[in-house]
C-alpha cells in the first residue's frame, strides 16, 4: 500500500498537482532514521527504450520546508532533463543539450515543458504517468451525483460517477464492453445511465430488465449507484477500470480490489485483467492478502515486500522453502510463514 501511495504522489508531483510540501510533508520522513533527505527512484520500461526518473526531496526541519533537491530523468542512460539548484537543464531527444531556464523548487523541473517535436521521448514519460491508474476502492465513499467530468479517477474512487462521466463520452465503445461484461455478471442487468438532474447534474444508475416470476412481462426498473451493494460498485469500478484505463500500456494499480467481492466475482474479473496484461495493453500491480488472487499470481509473478533489520524495505520475487511439487498453495504457505526464510 506504501507502494502505491508513493507511485500516486511522484504522479502528483509530477503533475504539479501540489506543491512539494503537501505532498512530501516532513511527517512523511522514514521515522527510525535521521536522513533528511527522501529518495525516489523509478524505472519504467516503453517507447523503445528504457526511462530511469529520480527525485531527491530535501527538508529542512529548522523551517519546515521542503524543496526538490534534486530531479532527473534518463532514457537509455541519456540525460532528458535535470533540475538541480533551482535550474532546469532541457535536452533534446538527439542527446544534445538544450536551454537551462530557473524553476520553482517546490513543482517539477518538468512544469511546463510542452509537446515539441525535440522532446518527444520526455513527452512519452509524461502520458505514461498520466495514463497511470492507482485506486484503493471504498464503495461507501462514492458520491453518485456527477456535477462535471473528471479526468482522473481519485484514490478513494469517490468521484467515480464524474469519471465514468467524462470517460463514457470519450469512448462510447468502451462503455458498451462495460455493459457487456456487467450484463454476464448479475440477472436482468442492461447497462449503466447518466440520468439527467437539472442543469448541470447527472445522477449514475443501474438499469435492470427483471421479469417477475408470475407475470410474462418485464418490468423495467433503474437502481441508483448508492442502492448497489458495496460489493456490486466495486465490480462496476473494476471493470470500468479494464473498459476505459487498460490501453496505451498503463499501469493499473488496485489495492486489495478482493474487498467487498465474492470468491465467484473475483475470479472471472481477474482472468479479464490477466487476457488484457498477456496483450500488452496495460501492466497491472495488484496487492493483496487473498487467497484468490494470491494462488494463481504467486508463483508465476509474485513479488515479495519486507523490512530488514536496517529497517529498509526489500523486495523479492516470491519464493517457496518447501518443495515445488507440494500440494500446499502459496496462500497457504503464506500463512504458515513458509514461502521464504526471515529477511536478515
Amino acid at each position: 500500500s506504501a507502494v502505491l501511495g508513493a507511485l500516486r504522489k511522484i504522479r502528483g508531483f509530477l503533475r504539479s498537482l501540489r506543491p512539494l510540501e503537501q505532498l512530501f510533508p516532513r511527517s512523511s520522513l522514514t521515522r527510525w532514521r535521521s536522513q533528511l533527505e527522501q529518495v525516489f527512484v523509478i524505472e519504467v520500461e516503453g517507447n523503445g527504450g528504457g526511462y530511469v526518473f529520480r527525485l531527491v526531496v530535501g527538508h529542512d526541519p529548522d523551517r519546515d520546508v521542503n524543496r526538490v533537491k534534486e530531479e532527473s530523468l534518463e532514457f537509455d542512460g541519456s540525460p532528458l532533463y535535470r533540475f538541480r539548484a533551482g535550474d532546469v537543464t532541457l535536452f533534446r531527444d538527439d542527446g544534445s543539450e538544450g536551454p537551462t531556464f530557473p524553476a520553482d523548487t517546490r513543482f517539477s523541473g518538468a512544469r511546463g515543458l510542452y509537446d515539441r517535436s525535440e522532446t518527444r521521448k520526455l513527452t512519452w514519460f509524461k502520458g505514461w504517468f498520466d495514463r497511470l491508474v492507482c485506486v484503493s476502492i471504498d464503495p461507501g465513499a462514492i458520491d453518485p451525483r456527477a456535477e462535471s467530468e473528471d479526468v482522473d479517477l481519485y484514490q478513494t474512487t469517490a468521484n467515480f460517477a464524474s469519471w465514468y462521466r467524462h470517460q463514457s463520452q470519450e469512448a462510447l465503445d468502451r462503455a458498451t464492453d462495460l455493459n457487456e461484461w456487467l450484463k454476464g455478471l448479475w440477472r436482468g442487468f442492461q447497462f449503466m445511465t447518466l440520468s439527467k438532474e437539472g442543469a448541470r447534474t447527472r445522477v449514475l444508475r443501474a438499469q435492470f430488465d427483471w421479469p417477475a416470476p408470475s407475470t410474462p412481462e418485464s418490468p423495467s426498473f433503474a437502481l441508483g449507484f448508492e442502492e448497489l451493494s458495496h460489493g456490486q460498485r466495486s465490480l462496476v469500478i473494476l471493470y470500468a477500470i479494464l473498459a476505459f484505463s487498460a490501453r496505451d500500456g498503463a499501469l493499473i494499480c488496485i489495492d486489495e480490489p478482493d474487498n467487498f467481492v465474492s470468491l465467484r466475482e473475483i475470479q472471472p474479473w481477474l482472468m479479464e485483467l490477466l487476457d488484457v496484461c498477456r496483450t500488452g495493453a496495460a501492466q497491472t500491480i495488484l496487492v493483496s492478502h487473498h487467497p484468490e488472487l494470491i494462488d494463481p499470481l504467486a508463483r508465476p509473478y509474485g513479488i515479495s515486500l519486507e523490512r530488514d533489520r536496517t529497517g529498509a524495505t526489500r523486495a523479492r520475487p516470491f519464493r517457496e522453502t518447501v518443495h515445488p511439487d507440494s500440494p500446499l498453495g502459496p496462500s497457504e504457505l503464506v500463512a504458515r510463514g513458509w514461502d521464504d526464510a526471515p529477511a536478515e
